[in-house]
């Protein structure tokens, strides 16, 4: 037999072995395996402008503002219904849409935590009304699987670079740092 034959059968085997042991640990689990989607994020998960950069769990929480009192008659409004992104209008006059409407969502949680639904990852994460019509935004734990063309990179950071929000027409609008766009939702 070749050294390449080995190597082939050694990598087969391994991998019958690992599959094996996949097996019994679900069979062992009762064989009762939650959709992903209900699983809490891993506060180890935490990473800052989703660039593989670990923090240490709630770091950055503690940067954000406490929310003003004026604000939490907004707070209700947002934490009233699921938020899905519609467009991005940019001052430069371009335009961002999402590429499978009405997947990617926010759902801001009374308590000051936020959800976000992707076309690939599920986010989570933290924030606060310093003002009324002033938003800010800790940065996200994620769920790390890599989905080729997904647009949540593009979608978490226009909300990471949001500072301020208005109500339009039933719409919620973000408004981007610098004046350079908003986003909106409905």
């Amino acid at each position: 037999m070749t050294d390449s034959a080995k190597k082939t059968l050694i990598i087969l085997a391994a991998v019958f072995a690992l599959g094996a042991l996949l097996w019994f640990a679900y069979l062992f689990s009762g064989g009762d395996a939650s959709p992903v989607e209900e699983l809490p994020v891993p506060t180890a998960a935490r990473i800052d402008n989703l660039d593989d950069t670990p923090n240490t769990p709630n770091e950055n929480e503690d940067l954000l503002p406490p929310t003003a009192p004026a604000a939490e008659g907004d707070r209700a409004i947002l934490t009233s219904q699921t938020w899905t992104w519609v467009r991005t209008e940019m001052n430069d006059d371009s335009l961002i849409t999402p590429n499978k409407p009405g997947i990617f969502t926010v759902i801001f949680n009374e308590d000051g935590r936020v959800n976000l639904g992707t076309d690939c990852n599920s986010m989570s994460g933290s924030y606060s009304l310093p003002a009324v019509g002033q938003i800010a935004f800790a940065p996200f734990s994620t769920t790390f699987m890599f989905c080729e063309g997904s647009q949540e990179g593009e979608f978490s950071g226009m909300l990471r670079d949001s500072t301020g929000y208005m109500f339009e027409d039933d719409q919620l609008v973000l408004q981007l740092k610098y004046d350079s766009g908003s986003v909106f939702f409905e």
